[in-house]
């Protein structure tokens, strides 16, 4: 019996560009002047840009996110709570560079079980006291990056309690009670109707431990009305694995990969399995997880799982989604021109085959960052001596790599 390859030549070198992997998208982006065309990026630090002189401005996701938005035009951002020092904190690694549009003082997440739940990330505040009124102590706040009249809250609802928030006015008029049904979902509080300037955006007085937990803001482009453009999602954060993604008794929720197909809950007793809307269900998705699934031991086999789920959920609430791999550089200092490595860097290979082999199995591309830099990233510029994440050049050839093939 004869087989036929379903894989193209590839277009540069490392990469696997199987045919048809971007139908989804291409459809979408094509009709983005009449109706909007979600992109997600879930990835760990590299896609933070944690090494870059400009997290927000400069990372791989951003200059992508740019170069879309000039060609097709914005219908939003959504900006995690991870683009905040406090997060960066929390997790035990120094602050990434630049101006983050989150900020959150030390009643937010101050113990390790604050971390990894909900849709992406979620800041919770929780402190052992509250504030019994709103004041400026025991709050986080937002700032959008450009004017716009509209925007959501997406938060998760855990437990059983109230917070509040409030738009620009940091003395705390204007306050707005939030009550929560401990549905253990994702939830979305949409504000309109304000003035076209940038908002400031307050959270906090939870009333009890971690009832008020924040997922993140989409800021609306004030033009296009929610009615077409492109809406863009960078979940990524420092030490993410696709591991912590997975069905666990200790998630909130429990499998917090269904996130991704949209899904949610209108009432306690109510779950919709898709439906959610941006910045879920995109139509296209860049993974870049599995160096720290690798630096934690998490096993082979469990990352192939947590890959595969994921395009069965971001198909499930997509039809079709069109998923792109990206294996970002993971060298080791025996064999290549790096000083510092990740821990368990000799292993990095198996991962990659795992990425590979679910790749094959489900027609996703893939962008080997890792073999195509390497073992000279450090001479050509893409990384530091000292630190394996990439550099602003690093940054931007990713960027100039992925470009023909998503804008």
């Amino acid at each position: 019996m004869a087989f036929t390859s379903r894989v193209n030549t590839p277009t540069r070198n490392w990469m696997m560009l199987p045919t048809g992997w971007d139908s989804a998208w291409k459809t979408a982006r094509t009709a983005a002047s009449s109706t909007p065309a979600y992109v997600a990026v879930i990835g760990d630090s590299n896609a933070q840009g944690y090494s870059t002189t400009d997290a927000p401005n400069k990372a791989f996701p951003v200059l992508l996110r740019n170069k879309l938005v000039a060609k097709y035009g914005l219908y939003g951002d959504y900006y995690s709570s991870s683009m905040s020092t406090r997060f960066m904190t929390s997790t035990g690694a120094t602050a990434v560079p630049g101006t983050m549009p989150w900020t959150f003082d030390t009643t937010w997440n101050t113990t390790a079980a604050a971390m990894n739940n909900g849709f992406g990330f979620t800041m919770y505040q929780d402190g052992t006291t509250y504030p019994a009124a709103w004041v400026n102590a025991g709050s986080g706040s937002f700032l959008t990056p450009y004017a716009c009249t509209a925007f959501d809250i997406i938060y998760h609802d855990s437990v059983a309690g109230t917070w509040q928030y409030n738009i620009d006015n940091a003395a705390g008029g204007g306050l707005v009670t939030n009550t929560n049904g401990a549905w253990n979902s994702m939830r979305r509080i949409a504000v309109t109707g304000q003035t076209n300037a940038t908002h400031t955006v307050r959270v906090g007085a939870s009333s009890v431990q971690y009832a008020c937990g924040i997922n993140g803001i989409v800021t609306y482009d004030p033009t296009n009305n929610k009615t077409k453009g492109i809406g863009f999602a960078n979940v990524s954060g420092i030490a993410q694995a696709a591991e912590l993604w997975m069905a666990s008794p200790n998630g909130w929720p429990a499998d917090r990969i269904q996130q991704w197909q949209g899904r949610s809950k209108t009432a306690a007793a109510t779950e919709q399995l898709t439906g959610f809307g941006f910045p879920t269900q995109p139509h296209l998705a860049i993974v870049e997880l599995g160096i720290n699934d690798c630096q934690a031991n998490y096993g082979v086999i469990q990352f192939r799982s947590a890959l595969r789920r994921f395009v069965d959920a971001l198909r499930r609430g997509r039809d079709g989604c069109s998923v792109l791999f990206v294996i970002c550089p993971n060298p080791d200092n025996a064999t290549t021109d790096t000083t510092v490595e990740y821990t368990r860097a000799e292993s990095w290979s198996m991962y990659a085959d795992q990425i590979y082999g679910v790749a094959a199995e489900m027609n996703c591309a893939v962008f080997n960052i890792h073999a195509d830099w390497l073992p000279t990233s450090v001479t050509q510029g893409f990384t530091a001596a000292n630190d394996p994440h990439p550099t602003d050049t690093g940054h931007q050839a990713i960027a100039d790599a992925l470009s023909p093939l998503i804008v």
